[in-house]
């Protein structure tokens, strides 16, 4: 997976991909999408999905494209030779620590209704899974990562990229044991 903000001069260079299909269908949809003026608010996120056969043959099957815009909205497109399929998932604050978060999918007219199904299943499954881990989430003051790691390093800029939504969280936090009547 490589992720990388829009905001970043040499992103483009970090998004191309080997296979020019796919490479020519991910900057359509990053021309489309990214613009002057909301690229301060985009996270471009790309993954691609292989199978492994007999331990020796890697069979490459789909890429995906994300755009997550903001703290509460994500677009993935994945492409293949034979199929595309758009995802959109939008997280709604109704109150505090309450969110709906709302999933659509999208896909090629020929692509079977179980299969899709089955994906979108798939994506609310690992959702839950999160969930799991926010849920349970212990809050630190200070964070520790291993800087020797391209994806620690990632994982240091998008954080601070995603704060910029959250500012005063950390004061809140801090307050919240405070018995102030």
């Amino acid at each position: 997976m490589k992720t990388e903000l829009a905001i970043e001069p040499g992103f483009r260079k970090i998004m191309e991909h080997k296979n020019k299909f796919i490479n020519d269908f991910k900057f359509k949809l990053i021309d489309s999408y990214v613009t002057e003026s909301n690229k301060n608010y985009v996270n471009i996120i790309d993954l691609d999905c292989y199978m492994i056969l007999f331990k020796k043959y890697k069979v490459f099957l789909f890429n995906g494209t994300g755009f997550q815009l903001g703290p509460g909205m994500v677009y993935m497109f994945l492409k293949s030779q034979y199929f595309q399929i758009n995802l959109l998932q939008s997280v709604t604050p109704m109150s505090k620590f309450y969110q709906r978060i709302s999933h659509k999918m999208y896909t090629s007219t020929y692509f079977p209704y179980w299969l899709s199904a089955s994906l979108l299943y798939g994506e609310v499954k690992q959702l839950m899974h999160d969930m799991m881990i926010w849920n349970n989430k212990v809050f630190g003051s200070s964070l520790s990562y291993n800087l020797k790691t391209e994806a620690d390093k990632k994982l240091i800029v998008w954080r601070n990229w995603y704060s910029q939504y959250y500012e005063g969280c950390y004061e809140f936090e801090k307050k919240k044991d405070q018995l102030e009547w």
